[in-house]
Formats: structure tokens, sequence, C-alpha cells
């Protein structure tokens, strides 16, 4: 084997466990949709009045690690959505959603957010949004794993 003909097996090497990585970093639209659902249930916690919205916060940090358990048992791995590249963009994207969502809620809806259509409105955009970024974020990650950005 000559010097040239190593260095473009080991590329290839390279290239196919890329392919193979990005293939297995695919996630099933109810996993999107959980995060967008988690979302929203941060939303409520902050909306509801008194130690409710603790509570409810404090159980959804429980649905995560129950999540991260799921992922690490159906995977093999759980992919946090802070990764270097392209998808900080849109993370970014993401977390000012949240942050939107979170200041309107603080700003213009009372202590009974369930009758108050905002909130709803809030809700709604959060989920879909949220749940579209997850999307987003995945086929972002996948790109940069098969282009080797990773």
């Amino acid at each position: 084997m000559t010097y040239d003909t190593e260095h473009q097996a080991a590329l290839k090497t390279v290239t196919e466990t890329n392919e193979r990585l990005a293939q297995k970093m695919h996630w099933p639209l109810w996993r999107h949709a959980a995060v967008g659902a988690l979302f929203c249930v941060l939303l409520l916690g902050i909306s509801l009045p008194g130690s409710i919205g603790g509570v409810i916060n404090v159980a959804m940090i429980g649905v995560v690690f129950l999540l991260i358990r799921d992922d690490k048992r159906r995977h093999g791995m759980w992919v946090s959505g802070y990764q270097k590249g392209r998808t900080g963009w849109v993370m970014a994207a993401l977390v000012g959603l949240v942050l939107a969502c979170i200041a309107a809620s603080m700003a213009w809806i009372d202590e009974q957010p369930f009758g108050d259509p905002l909130f709803w409105s809030l809700q709604t955009v959060l989920f879909f949004g949220a749940t579209g970024l997850s999307i987003l974020w995945q086929r972002v990650y996948r790109a940069d794993i098969k282009a080797g950005r990773t």
C-alpha cells in the first residue's frame, strides 16, 4: 500500500463512520414534540402563582432526566442541544423563543393563565416553535456530521 493509498483508505473510513453516525442521529417525531411540550410545561410553571409553579418545574426536570435515560437506552447516547458548529444558531433561536414567551407571560398574563387567550397563544407558538427548531437542529447536526464539521 502506498502512502497516498493509506491516507485515502483512512479518509474513507472516517467518511463511512460519519455516515453511520449521521444515520444513527435520528429521533422520532414524538421526541421532538416532547421538547416542545417540556418548554410549554416550563412556561406553565412560570405562569402559575405560588409554589405550584415550582413543583411543576421540578417535575419537568424529572421528565428531562427520564428522556435522557430513554435516549441512552434506545440510541446508546444522549446528545445535548449544545454542540459546536452551526447548531449553535438553532439553539440561540430556541433560547430566544423561550425567553420571549416567558417575558410576554410575565408581563401580560395575570395569576390565572388558563382563562387568558394570550397564554394559550404563547403555549401554541412555543410548542410548535420548539418542536420545529428541534427538528431543524437534528437536520443541521446530521448535515454537520456527514460533512465532517463536528
